[in-house]
């Protein structure tokens, strides 16, 4: 289930060790896994190998690779077990202030479309991924909740909405449907472009990126999509 960034970034993580020790899975030592810790951590050229965050997913990535490895039989002992990650300081909440979200909305008023832009960014305030929101087929609303069959590391869900938002995603739905001049089916994309180049086709991340962008210009406030999951989380 994983996504093809995370399976390059687990290779590159094991590939650290293999590039550091040629000594065989079965054969590595508990000192052998806190030599290499140390050998992450220590300066080279008045820098350091990696940096603390980068570490830990290291060893965590190895770690999780000698579970599987003592679940599959490939191995019997774990050395990982006894060497501890770095400790990492608790990272802050990257969500937006009540005053910024108002303004984002009030943005979204001054640029094109903003009957669909309305319902994208409620979505957002609801914990979904800009991913998700890109995935979502007109049938995958039923008027109350929304259905999240596409989503990072298998995470699907239905997520129940408020009342102010179904009202922005039903005016963008009229909007939309008078915009084609004919029924919408379950199947078709959810949020599509306006654009003459990509008219009726599905946005992309880059899309909703880019609205950001735009709005973010116009209130003096530069901002992320996931920002607006942070919000979701923290309120």
């Amino acid at each position: 289930s994983l996504s093809k960034n995370s399976v390059i970034a687990y290779k590159r993580d094991i590939q650290h060790f293999l590039s550091w020790s040629d000594t065989a899975w079965s054969e590595v030592s508990p000192r052998q896994v806190a030599q290499f810790k140390k050998h992450l951590l220590q300066v080279e050229n008045n820098s350091r190998v990696l940096k603390d965050s980068s570490v830990a997913r290291v060893l965590g990535t190895l770690k999780n690779f000698y579970n599987w490895l003592i679940k599959t039989g490939y191995v019997k002992t774990d050395p990982t077990i006894a060497v501890d990650l770095p400790k990492l300081p608790e990272p802050e909440a990257n969500n937006l202030s009540l005053e910024t979200v108002e303004k984002i909305f009030t943005g979204i008023e001054e640029i094109r479309n903003p009957e669909r832009n309305l319902a994208i960014f409620g979505l957002l305030l609801h914990g979904l991924r800009a991913s998700e929101v890109c995935g979502l087929n007109i049938g995958d609303y039923d008027g109350l909740r929304v259905d999240i069959k596409q989503a990072k590391a298998g995470s699907v869900g239905t997520v129940p909405l408020e009342g102010w938002c179904k009202e922005l995603v039903d005016d963008y739905l009229e909007y939309l449907k008078a915009s084609f001049g004919k029924d919408l089916k379950p199947e078709y994309p959810l949020f599509v472009s306006f654009s003459n180049r990509n008219y009726g086709t599905r946005i992309s991340y880059d899309t909703i990126n880019k609205l950001c962008e735009k709005i973010g210009k116009i209130i003096g406030i530069k901002f992320n999509p996931h920002q607006l999951r942070h919000s979701f989380a923290t309120n």
